[in-house]
Parts: structure tokens; C-alpha cells; sequence
């Protein structure tokens, strides 16, 4: 979902839905997974009629999609991104796979752009228009 399969898919650029079997207690209450691109265009995923299993749902999301040489990041790369932190990682394992996840969505960033397009990391999150202001200031490189 952050970096192996989904660089391969990037580099190949074919059409792809790489769906993720996500097991919950209810049912996923969303007939649509609005995924959004570096640009802000929508790609309305339509959640497949859920599975019921013993004692819950086996419902399949987004882990990503890859449509038209655009990449719209899946329903848990959103709760990745756009801090990208760790909070608890005792052996360096996860922090390693998140920061490579934020360079390739970093890259994805520039491809959209060089593209000629207006492109935006917070773009692609479904939530972006409601985040602070604040928390996404532009901080000096060095």
C-alpha cells in the first residue's frame, strides 16, 4: 500500500484499483470513496456490495488508484498522510516505510506539476479544506 507494490504500479502507470479487504465490526457506511488526486480531482470509487463474515463486514476499499497517468491515494494512505509522523516505532521499521511512502507522494507531487498542472499534497486529501491553516505553513528548507 506505501511503497513496494505501489512504486511498481506508478512505474508501469496502467489503469489500477488496488483494493484493500478491510475487516470491520459494521458495515462501512459510505456507498463512495471520494479519492482525490495532487489536484483535487475526484475519483468516486464505488464500495462493492460488503460481505458479511462471523461477527462483522469484510468490506474493500481503495488502497489506491492509478487512472489516466493520475494517482489518487486510497481511503489509509489518508491517515498517513499529509503529517506523515510516527508515534510509536521501536525498531525503525515503520518510520523507514513512511518516509519512503512521503517521497514517492512527494514525487507524484512534481510529476503532477511538471504535467503543467497546479498540483498540492494537501489537494489529494479528502479532508483538506477543513484542515488548520496553521499546521500546513510552508517551513523554510535548509
Amino acid at each position: 500500500m506505501t511503497n513496494t507494490q505501489l512504486q511498481a504500479d506508478l512505474v508501469e502507470g496502467h489503469n489500477r484499483v488496488s483494493i484493500l479487504r478491510d475487516y470491520k465490526a459494521n458495515s462501512f457506511p459510505h456507498d463512495f470513496c471520494r479519492q482525490q488526486t495532487f489536484t483535487g480531482e475526484v475519483y468516486p470509487y464505488e464500495v462493492p456490495d460488503q460481505k458479511p463474515v462471523q461477527g462483522g463486514i469484510i468490506t474493500e476499499l481503495p488502497g489506491y488508484i492509478i487512472k489516466d497517468g493520475n494517482f489518487f491515494p486510497g481511503i489509509y494512505q489518508n491517515l498517513i498522510s499529509p503529517l506523515f509522523t510516527v508515534e510509536f516505532d521501536n525498531d525503525g521499521f515503520v518510520k523507514k516505510n513512511v518516509e519512503v511512502f512521503k517521497k514517492i507522494m512527494d514525487g507524484q507531487v512534481e510529476k503532477t506539476k511538471k504535467s503543467g498542472q497546479s498540483a498540492d499534497l494537501l489537494r489529494s486529501h479528502i479532508r483538506h479544506e477543513i484542515f488548520s491553516p496553521s499546521l500546513f505553513r510552508r517551513q523554510p528548507t535548509s
